[in-house]
């Protein structure tokens, strides 16, 4: 398929020919026969591991399909009908088909974050600056809106279906945006420089996860703190200043699961703030995703993405390309942003 690099098996007949002794004309017809069907066998196997890019079958393996980006896709998001991109070292912003054709390209002067679409635009959030671009589906900039410091840096974004919420790492904050670009409300997040990363909503409030800090902290809609739970103990030899707590936080209709990068498990809430499970993951986890009724953690450090049931058990540990930093769930597939390895990968949801 256009843009993706799919697994092939090929069968030479002239290669079986040449392997034929000519004495034996019986043999000869027999083996070309047997070489054709082959060839079609493995024709017939070719077009199914390319559809498996749309189909996701249930018999089917997760096969990787990998396309080339830019240097440093670091986040995700999806219109409905295109896939885009911040690709963080090119500082461009890229938008994609869903068979992984790059349509479009729209450079920034800074280095492009975090990703919210609202259902009409996109907003992009950058990460050396505090600075939030309002963007129409075909690149124009609607509106810039300014919050916090210029060093707030805005580390991720959700939309709750009226606002869009900005988690600001070097600001300690989430500020809540009005679709008309005015900002409603900044509420600085509790904790020695805890570093919001992470933000999701669960369809009345407002959840933080924070890479300097084990402690994940619920906002009400009107920006009000509801909560803080501890997620995690810092291991002996970190402490809140070096970093490595949330990294990714997600809702499953019912629980909330937030990767803790320095102890390599992905723990999981109920609504209330109670640790319910805490499951292994690989090395150093940065995203985390809900989908076919199973959990998606991508592991930094070692390339993989880890598949796990609801309960936590594994499934399978995936390899993708150096870096995986961001998940998108797209119709029936699992996007990989691969922020080291300038590359996307689409898996199957099985």
């Amino acid at each position: 398929m256009t843009g993706l690099n799919c697994a092939c098996y090929r069968f030479s007949v002239q290669e079986s020919r040449s392997a034929i002794s000519p004495a034996d004309h019986s043999t000869k017809v027999t083996i070309l026969r047997t070489a054709a069907l082959w060839l079609i066998a493995s024709s017939a196997l070719q077009f199914v591991l390319a559809c498996s890019f749309s189909l996701g079958g249930d018999d089917l393996e997760s096969v990787p399909q990998t396309f080339q980006t830019e240097q440093g896709p670091r986040y995700l998001a999806f219109d409905g009908e295109h896939v885009w991109s911040t690709l963080f070292g090119a500082r461009t912003i890229a938008k994609y088909s869903v068979d992984g054709t790059n349509v479009a390209n729209f450079p920034v002067e800074e280095f492009p974050r975090a990703l919210a679409f609202d259902g009409e635009h996109m907003w992009v959030g950058f990460s050396s600056s505090n600075k939030v671009l309002k963007m129409s589906l075909d690149g124009n900039v609607v509106d810039t809106v300014s919050i916090g410091t210029p060093d707030t840096a805005p580390a991720a974004m959700v939309f709750d279906g009226e606002s869009i919420w900005v988690a600001a790492s070097w600001g300690n904050s989430v500020t809540k945006l009005n679709l008309d670009g005015s900002v409603g409300r900044t509420v600085r997040i509790p904790g020695y420089h805890p570093s919001p990363w992470a933000i999701t909503h669960d369809g009345s409030e407002v959840w933080v996860a924070s890479m300097g800090s084990t402690m994940v902290d619920r906002l009400d809609s009107a920006g009000e703190l509801t909560g803080s739970f501890k997620v995690a103990n810092w291991p002996s030899d970190r402490t809140d200043a070096w970093g490595g707590g949330g990294t990714a936080i997600a809702y499953d209709g019912e629980s909330i699961w937030v990767t803790v990068a320095s102890t390599n498990f992905v723990v999981r809430l109920d609504t209330d703030g109670n640790v319910i499970g805490q499951y292994p993951v690989g090395r150093w986890p940065t995203a985390v995703a809900i989908a076919g009724g199973s959990v998606w953690v991508t592991d930094f450090l070692d390339a993989t993405v880890t598949k796990l049931n609801m309960d936590g058990s594994l499934i399978e540990t995936i390899p993708v390309e150096r870096g995986p930093h961001a998940l998108l769930v797209v119709h029936d597939t699992m996007w990989v942003a691969n922020f080291q390895g300038d590359s996307i990968t689409v898996l199957p949801i099985q």
